[in-house]
């Protein structure tokens, strides 16, 4: 039960850190709402972009649930791999490819879906938001298993500061 509840609540903190990003970013330019709205006209309903003669609020909503989804099942197989890492240590490897591949997805997943896509989001929008997203549910997940925080932490150390290997 800990394990489903960490997985939904670690994605919905994803979900919403994406989402507030974008909001933030979308206000700044005038446009609330313009990002949900685009991703839903291009993802859901197969526009080039976000002209489909629905209301961006309706856009908006469609691809929020699909959005708030992908984060809840991303955070469920995270919870799930974190939980097995803690019993299996031959896992924690795993949780750190886990977020790698994390970011490599979306990355590709907003690639394939169009140009339109690319030009209103620009990359580097993109790729702040999964980071923020990456680095809050890592957050979660730190305090909810310090001690695996910890061995990868010390994981991490050993090897950026392990000496060179001599030939």
């Amino acid at each position: 039960m800990r394990t489903l509840l960490d997985g939904v609540t670690a994605g919905m903190i994803g979900a919403l850190t994406v989402a507030g990003w974008f909001l933030m970013l979308d206000v700044d330019r005038g446009q609330p709402l313009a990002t949900p709205a685009l991703l839903g006209a291009v993802m859901l309903h197969g526009a080039r972009d976000s002209v489909t003669g629905a209301p961006a609020q309706w856009l908006a909503a469609e691809y929020s649930v699909l959005h708030f989804a992908a984060f809840i099942l991303f955070g469920l197989v995270a919870a799930w791999l974190i939980s097995a890492a803690e019993r299996e240590p031959h896992f924690r490897a795993g949780v750190l490819i886990l977020f790698v591949c994390f970011e490599a997805f979306f990355l590709a997943l907003v690639g394939a879906v169009g140009s339109a896509v690319l030009e209103t989001l620009v990359w580097w929008r993109i790729i702040m938001a999964n980071f923020l997203a990456t680095a809050t549910m890592f957050g979660f997940f730190s305090a909810r298993h310090p001690g695996l925080s910890l061995s990868l932490r010390t994981r991490l150390s050993r090897r950026t500061h392990a000496p060179a290997m001599r030939h």
